[in-house]
């Protein structure tokens, strides 16, 4: 029996529908945006009962210079914070989730603020969560490359709903039928033009320099903690 074909994602719509809200908040002088304890801030936590840890390592060295900056810019900046972007959470029951800010919640941690400027996201999914969690570690400029593989290739597994090892196995099955190893069924085919079609929205690569980059993942672990320590 054939595949079924690959289904249409629904977390870059709702990720659209995210960004907008998020958007008009952050033009509506800020009205959606409040103050939230730093204390009553969590790490997401799954439906499958893990924790989303922060994967993505930070330079000490920043987050001090970006607390030095806030006090600089005191009492100015969002809600005389000196902030000039609030961070992101979700609200999962009675917790604030982080979805984006750890740098900035760490900075805020350094010049002891008790609360910081938030926007607050309801029903949000988990997948979602990651995707959105993944995609502001990506927009970084000195992100290692570890880091950047593994996020994009999460993201792909999300927005397609598979399991990271299926999308690594499929992009694996693209090289070969590109050096003409394998032939692609039809719903390799489909299944191709959905990889193609998130991998150029959620990076700068296309398929076949992500295919090339895979490498990474493999490398000695000497060689990849040397990558994330930079």
């Amino acid at each position: 029996m054939a595949k079924k074909p690959p289904a249409k994602s629904s977390i870059m719509d709702e990720i659209r529908e995210i960004e907008s809200s998020v958007e008009k908040a952050m033009t509506d002088n800020f009205s959606n945006v409040i103050m939230v304890p730093i204390s009553d801030i969590y790490e997401i936590s799954l439906a499958s009962g893990e924790q989303m840890h922060n994967r993505i390592s930070y330079s000490v060295t920043e987050v001090k210079e970006l607390a030095g900056n806030l006090k600089d810019i005191e009492p100015n900046g969002l809600l005389g914070t000196g902030l000039l972007q609030p961070i992101v959470l979700r609200k999962n029951g009675s917790r604030f989730e982080r979805i984006s800010g750890f740098r900035r919640i760490e900075a805020f941690k350094i010049n002891n603020a008790l609360e910081i400027p938030s926007i607050i996201l309801n029903n949000i999914s988990d997948a979602t969560a990651r995707f959105m969690r993944n995609s502001e570690n990506l927009k970084r400029e000195n992100i290692n490359p570890y880091d950047e593989i593994y996020g994009i290739i999460e993201n792909v597994a999300l927005s397609l709903s598979i399991t990271f090892k299926e999308a690594i196995s499929f992009l694996n099955k693209i090289k070969n039928h590109n050096s003409g190893k394998t032939s692609f069924s039809d719903y390799d085919k489909q299944m191709y033009i959905s990889v193609t079609d998130v991998v150029r929205g959620i990076c700068k690569y296309e398929v076949g320099a992500l295919i090339e980059r895979l490498v990474i993942l493999n490398m000695n672990t000497l060689i990849l903690d040397a990558l994330k320590e930079k």
